[in-house]
C-alpha cells in the first residue's frame, strides 16, 4: 500500500501545478482550456454512472485477484465501485479526452468494473475497444454492465504479461490507450515500451496513478523522459503523453 505517499505528492503537485496562463504550446493550451475543464455536460444519466449506481447498491462479493498490488480475496462489488473505480470527475475528464480525439481503436489496461470502458465508449461510440482485466469474476461483472448497456467493447482476462502482446497484435495500431492495470514501476516501463511499437504520431497515452508511489513516479519520469515522447502532461491523476515529433519537447505540470 502507498501509505502517505499519495497526499504529499499531491501537495507537491498543488505547488508546483500551472494554470493555462503558464502554456505557450498552442496544442496544450487547446487541451486545457476546451477539454481538460468541466463541463456543462449532465453526466447523472450517462451509462457510466447508472452503471457506477447500480455497482455501488450492489450487495454481491467476488472473488478478487488483483496482479497490480497484490492483494486478492473476497469483495463486495461496492467496496470496488467506492475505492478502485475512477471518480466521476477523473473519468469525465478521460471522456472529454476521448471524445476530443475521436481515437478509433481504444486499448485499456485494467478494466475493473467497466465504469471508464463505459465512458470512453460514450466519448466515441464507433471506436473499437479492448479491455484487459486480470481477475476473472471482476471482468465478468463488467462484461454484464458492457452486455446490459450496449458498450462496444472486447474484455480479454488474464494476467497482462500474457495478454497484452495478442491483444497488440489484434488491435494492430492503438490511438488512444488507458494504462490503470498496475501500480509497479517495472511492469509499467514494459507496457510503455511495447504500447511505442503499436503506436503512431498521433497516439495518446494516459498512465493513471503517476503519484501513487515513489516508483510509480519513477516510471513517470523515465516515460515523459523518452526521446520519442515530445508532450507530456501531469494533472496529478493522469499522466498523459502525446508523440508529436512536430513538438519542441516539453512537460506540463498542470492544474485541474
Amino acid at each position: 500500500m502507498p501509505g502517505l505517499y499519495p497526499f504529499c505528492a499531491y501537495l507537491k503537485y498543488k505547488r508546483i501545478a500551472s494554470s493555462k496562463h503558464g502554456v505557450h504550446s498552442p496544442f496544450v493550451f487547446d487541451l486545457v482550456t476546451k477539454t481538460f475543464p468541466a463541463d456543462k455536460t449532465d453526466y447523472s444519466n450517462f451509462t457510466a454512472e447508472l452503471w457506477r449506481n447500480e455497482c455501488l447498491s450492489s450487495t454481491e462479493e467476488i472473488d478478487v485477484t488483483d496482479f497490480g498490488t497484490g492483494t486478492s480475496g473476497k469483495r463486495r462489488v461496492a467496496d470496488i465501485a467506492k475505492r478502485a473505480a475512477k471518480s466521476p470527475a477523473a473519468a469525465q475528464l478521460l471522456y472529454r479526452i476521448v471524445k476530443r480525439f475521436a481515437p478509433k481503436n481504444i486499448l485499456e489496461l485494467g478494466t475493473s468494473l467497466g465504469i471508464s470502458t463505459h465512458y470512453m465508449h460514450a466519448g466515441n461510440p464507433s471506436a473499437n475497444i479492448i479491455t484487459l482485466e486480470g481477475c476473472p469474476q471482476t471482468a465478468a461483472k463488467a462484461q454484464s454492465g458492457f452486455t446490459k448497456h450496449h458498450i462496444n467493447a472486447k474484455v480479454i482476462t488474464g494476467d497482462f504479461s500474457s495478454t497484452l502482446q495478442p491483444a497488440l497484435d489484434e488491435i494492430r495500431s492503438v490511438d488512444l490507450v488507458y494504462i490503470d492495470g498496475n501500480h509497479r514501476k517495472a511492469p509499467t516501463l514494459l507496457y510503455f515500451s511495447l504500447l511505442k511499437k503499436y503506436s503512431h504520431n498521433d497516439t495518446v497515452l494516459i498512465f493513471d496513478d503517476i503519484h501513487w508511489s515513489a516508483e510509480m513516479e519513477e516510471a513517470w519520469n523515465e516515460i515523459k523522459s523518452d526521446p520519442d515522447i515530445h508532450v507530456s502532461i501531469d494533472v496529478f491523476h493522469f499522466g498523459i503523453v502525446y508523440f508529436r515529433k512536430q513538438q519542441v519537447k516539453e512537460d506540463f505540470v498542470l492544474k485541474w
